[in-house]
């Protein structure tokens, strides 16, 4: 193929060396993709570890809305106050009545809930009854103990017993005179009966009867100023 010996000395060394830039070229090129990929991530090696005990948590409910709550049906009232007004018709007995005549008056109420049984009342009452030209005047502060009876759902009747202290006064016709008697604080008793209804923890309303009897007044003119006097009211009462 090759005749002179010249041209193939000159031809067979430029083929070795193509050939081997050729696969050294090739070697470079494939060098280099595998220097442009990225690395292939290292196998993850399994490590025994022992396992983490995490405490329970305490589970905390939330407390369930106002408007399910339930509150009991008699609230509890022990150690309140109470203040309120009683307003009714007042009777007048002995020698008030031929005094005065009776009609509708207004009393001031205080309750202190002692225990779930007793209670201390006080009525401070100040009221005027005439007949014609004459009249008698009742004021007293009456300070008693109210026992409950029993208390069936919000209703609780009641009985009164206690002392007072009393100022009556009068205008009568003594000797075809009318001689009014002198102001004069003296003491006496009285008892009661009555029943309170709660409609919520603050406001309750209920009935009384009340029977006041001061102790009688020596006067200097005339006979001594005595009687008696009865009161049906219906109270309402604001505890706080």
């Amino acid at each position: 193929m090759f005749k002179n010996v010249k041209v193939k000395k000159i031809i067979v060394p430029i083929m070795f060396y193509m050939v081997g830039t050729f696969f050294v070229f090739r070697s470079v090129q494939a060098e280099n993709i595998n220097n442009l990929r990225p690395p292939k991530p290292a196998t993850p090696v399994a490590v025994e570890t022992e396992p983490e005990i995490v405490p329970a948590k305490p589970i905390h409910k939330d407390p369930p809305p106002a408007s399910m709550i339930r509150e009991p049906r008699i609230p509890n009232g022990l150690r309140k106050h109470s203040l309120g007004l009683g307003i009714g018709q007042t009777s007048l007995f002995g020698d008030f009545e031929e005094l005065g005549e009776n009609k509708i008056t207004l009393d001031i109420l205080y309750t202190y809930s002692a225990s779930h049984s007793f209670d201390l009342t006080i009525d401070l009452h100040h009221d005027k009854y005439s007949f014609k030209e004459q009249w008698v005047q009742t004021s007293g502060l009456a300070i008693g103990i109210k026992a409950k009876a029993y208390q069936f759902d919000a209703f609780a009747p009641y009985g009164i017993f206690g002392f007072g202290f009393y100022a009556p006064r009068a205008k009568r016709l003594i000797d075809s005179v009318y001689v009014t008697s002198k102001g004069k604080l003296i003491f006496g008793w009285h008892l009661g009966a009555g029943a309170d209804l709660k409609l919520n923890n603050h406001f309750s309303v209920g009935i009384q009867l009340q029977y006041h009897n001061p102790f009688d007044i020596k006067q200097e003119i005339g006979s001594e100023i005595s009687g008696t006097y009865s009161k049906m009211l219906i109270t309402g009462m604001y505890t706080f």
